[in-house]
């Protein structure tokens, strides 16, 4: 499966071939991210907070391993557990060093401004997927596949910016008036469903562009 006019159009068709992973993923996530919020925890209980974070990202961390695992694969057919399962097992620390590495980069950059912080969003936002997908170094596979595919790189993130500003409005919206686990659930269950179906937009870009022709030896490790 490949696209031809829209990558998020034939996301919106080719996240079903994946649904046995996606959805249960989906709603899990919710579930714990809601319930990491449910504690009572006050402002002096620095400690809670922190180990509550951590928790948190380990949760998502595991979720987004899943997902782009799942929108690697989508371009192939079906995909169910055992190859997305087989696919982690071998480039799980991989893929969470340089997803972790690439979140702490897009943070610092977002403390600046929101400019260089969405600079690198963009810019970085196939380093998770060549990380899990083993072809070579995450850097120089993520940056080729950028460069040889890059007017449909540049649409695709206009479109997806455009997207995520109107939802970080909706869920600021939902949070306010439904507080609590129940407003976090509900967030983390819809923003999933979209995150889902933006990475399997990401993966067939990504998929199109290295298919295209070897970026590096498959020899070269991460």
């Amino acid at each position: 499966m490949t696209y031809r006019i829209s990558a998020l159009g034939a996301a919106a068709r080719g996240m079903w071939r994946g649904w046995t992973v996606l959805v249960p993923v989906v709603v899990v996530n919710a579930a714990l991210q809601a319930l990491l919020v449910w504690p009572s925890v006050t402002i002096d209980a620095s400690a809670m907070l922190v180990a509550l974070a951590v928790a948190s990202y380990v949760v998502l961390l595991v979720a987004a391993g899943l997902v782009v695992a799942v929108a690697l694969d989508v371009p192939d057919g079906r995909v169910g557990w055992r190859p997305v399962m087989v696919r982690l097992r071998v480039r799980a620390v991989p893929f969470a060093c340089w997803t972790t590495a690439f979140a702490v980069v897009a943070a610092a950059a977002w403390v600046f401004s929101v400019v260089p912080g969405a600079l690198v969003l963009a810019v970085g936002v196939y380093v998770p997927f060549a990380a899990l997908d083993g072809r070579g170094a995450p850097l120089r596979v993520a940056w080729a596949a950028l460069r040889r595919r890059f007017w449909r790189w540049l649409l695709t993130c206009v479109v997806v910016g455009v997207l995520g500003f109107v939802g970080l409005v909706v869920a600021g919206f939902t949070m306010f008036f439904l507080r609590g686990s129940f407003g976090s659930a509900l967030v983390w269950l819809v923003g999933g469903l979209v995150a889902a179906w933006v990475a399997v937009a990401w993966g067939l870009v990504y998929r199109a562009a290295v298919d295209e022709e070897s970026v590096v030896p498959a020899s070269v490790d991460a």
